[in-house]
């Protein structure tokens, strides 16, 4: 029989040991209770008799039955710990058994459900009053659910940082304090550093002061406010180009509403720009073009046409201050066609610096493309933009688009030159056929002088300016004599230089006639401005004098001409202009059978 003790109540140490048994017992009470709530394992290795004991929590995390068991530490190493977490658990042993004590660490093990476990597992090696050690003892925790959520979360930071890899825009984190704390291999080339000289610095230990200030500033402003600022900007590359760039900027505000950083992305939209640059010149050009076109038939020549092109080029180049196009011909010297921004002497000095520099005959072959010449000295010109065009196939012109400015001209405007180099030559020639479409049909093929047709439009149009402008205009209409007579005794090529040099004759003598034209096959007119008809009669005289005096040496024929002529006055004769061609043929006529008698 078991004898039963008990404590005096009376006596005072018995008292204080019940007191600490009664302790020691809610303690106990309490540590089962905290195990049991937190599912804490508790295990313990015999070191001396290599046994393990494991807690009832420890077969309930694995969901081994207990009886079926085997406690042998081999044993229960390979059949509870998944064979990636060995080398770690053999790894913190030799550290307990060293140190005297396990390091917590968290472990995969396996189990009956085989499904993924992790544990995290602590010790601590007890000694005997000999020192030696003789066994180890710890916890076991089932940390599955937090390993399994920080492993998400490892894996979708890592997605993160793998996608702001990919991204070829720069991107950046900084914590409140103005650190950062993250940034893209973009980021790091936008600014020529390195990450270990970028993580953890301010923005003052990576940029100029001046500009650490106001990107400090404006980073302060935009946490205090809590919100997203985007601006566009033209900031210089570690490359030392400059490139324009939107950043786009946002405060990062935790669940409880307060500002723990900053992220930014860096957009560059140089190339954008420069496309729409591109496009919008491109687009200007075309308009000059197509403005020209409209107003084709008024271009008297070569010269009027580029001096137009010349005019409407700035809406093109802003920075265009003047242009000039020079025009090869078949010796080396260059001729200067037409201006624009200088003065007489400048394009003499120009001509003469580009003909002695670059522009020889012998150096055309090179001149295949448009280019750009910086660093001019000596003139006010700094910058030019050469555009050589060609014309059946041979340079024949060379438009120098010039500026005061140095290093002006870029990437864009040779762009634009290069579409002017391939256009302007077609328009030009548009031009030319419109020109000869227009002669043809306005002047006479023989004389070059104005056809019936083209006179009768000019005769309208000068009638109306006189009767605004309230003056005087006389309409002479010549009838070459004996033209039939030349033909037949002759033959047509002697009739035909009787017309071409009583033409040329009168446009040697009449000095600026508001028109001539041959109006019929041996009839011509010519209008005269300011002058009285005693005044023209006189001036008619001494040219017909002149003309019956003179020789016609056709092959072996030889001949002289003579002309009758009649003149009416605008508008004391008539204000009618079929009127006035009525009777200055009747005139002319009645000249004709006056000369007969």
């Amino acid at each position: 029989m078991t004898k039963k003790y008990t404590l005096n109540p009376n006596c005072k140490s018995c008292r204080v040991l019940n007191a600490l048994l009664k302790q020691k017992c809610e303690i106990e009470e309490t540590l089962k209770c905290a195990i049991k709530m937190t599912k804490l394992g508790i295990w313990e290795w015999n070191l001396i008799t290599n046994q393990v004991t494991l807690s009832d929590e420890v077969f309930e995390i694995t969901g081994y039955k207990k009886e079926d068991f085997n406690d042998d530490f081999d044993y229960i190493f390979t059949t509870l710990i998944h064979p990636q977490s060995q080398q770690l658990l053999n790894e913190s042993i030799a550290i307990a058994l060293k140190n005297g004590i396990l390091p917590q660490e968290e472990y995969r093990i396996l189990n009956l459900k085989n499904t993924p476990c992790w544990v995290r597992i602590n010790g601590e090696v007890i000694y005997d009053d000999q020192g030696q050690k003789i066994k180890l003892i710890g916890t076991i925790l089932d940390v599955t659910t937090d390993y399994m959520a920080k492993s998400t979360l490892s894996n979708d930071l890592s997605f993160f940082e793998s996608l702001m890899e990919a991204l070829p825009n720069p991107i950046f984190y900084k914590d409140r304090a103005g650190l950062y704390k993250f940034c893209n291999t973009a980021f790091l080339e936008y600014i020529g550093a390195d990450k270990g000289s970028v993580f953890n610095k301010s923005v003052f230990e990576i940029s100029p002061k001046k500009l650490a200030d106001i990107y400090h500033k404006a980073d302060l402003e935009l946490m205090a406010q809590k919100g997203h600022q985007v601006y566009e900007s033209k900031v210089k590359y570690a490359d030392g180009s400059y490139r324009d760039v939107i950043f786009s900027k946002a405060a990062h505000v935790d669940e409880n509403g307060e500002t723990v950083g900053l992220v930014g992305i860096i957009q560059d939209i140089t190339e954008k720009k420069n496309i729409e640059k591109k496009e919008k010149i491109l687009q200007n050009v075309r308009d000059i073009f197509w403005r020209m076109n409209q107003t084709i038939m008024e271009f008297e020549n070569e010269a009027s046409f580029f001096n137009k092109i010349l005019r409407e080029f700035p809406s093109v180049l802003s920075h265009l201050d003047e242009a000039v196009v020079l025009k090869f011909d078949d010796s080396e010297t260059l001729s200067i066609l037409t201006n624009t921004g200088y003065i007489e002497n400048e394009t003499t000095l120009l001509k003469t610096k580009r003909q002695n520099l670059f522009l020889r005959k012998d150096n055309r072959v090179g001149m295949s493309k448009p280019y750009i010449i910086n660093d001019i000295e000596n003139s006010k010109v700094h910058a030019s933009l050469i555009i050589p065009l060609y014309f059946n196939d041979e340079i024949k012109w060379l438009i120098s688009l010039d500026s005061n400015r140095n290093r002006i001209f870029d990437e864009i405007d040779l762009i634009a030159a290069r579409f002017i180099q391939e256009e302007l030559p077609l328009f030009y020639h548009i031009f030319e056929l419109t020109r000869t479409t227009l002669k043809l049909s306005r002047y006479d093929s023989l004389t070059s002088l104005m056809n019936r047709g083209y006179f009768d439009t000019v005769l309208t149009d000068k009638l109306n300016i006189a009767e605004l402008s309230n003056i005087s205009m006389s309409l002479i209409i010549f009838d070459l004599d004996h033209l039939k007579k030349i033909n037949d005794q002759f033959g047509h090529h002697s009739g035909d230089l009787y017309l071409k040099s009583f033409a040329d004759m009168l446009i040697q003598n009449f000095d600026m006639p508001d028109a001539l034209a041959r109006i019929g096959g041996d009839e011509f007119a010519c209008l005269i401005s300011l002058l009285d008809t005693p005044q023209i009669e006189a001036y008619v005289d001494k040219f017909r004098k002149l003309f019956e005096n003179t020789e016609f040496d056709s092959d072996e024929y030889k001949f002289k001409g003579s002309f009758s002529y009649g003149i009416a006055s605008f508008p004391s004769d008539s204000m009618s202009k079929s009127e006035l061609m009525r009777l200055a043929d009747k005139r002319m006529y009645a000249d004709k059978n006056r000369n007969r008698t």
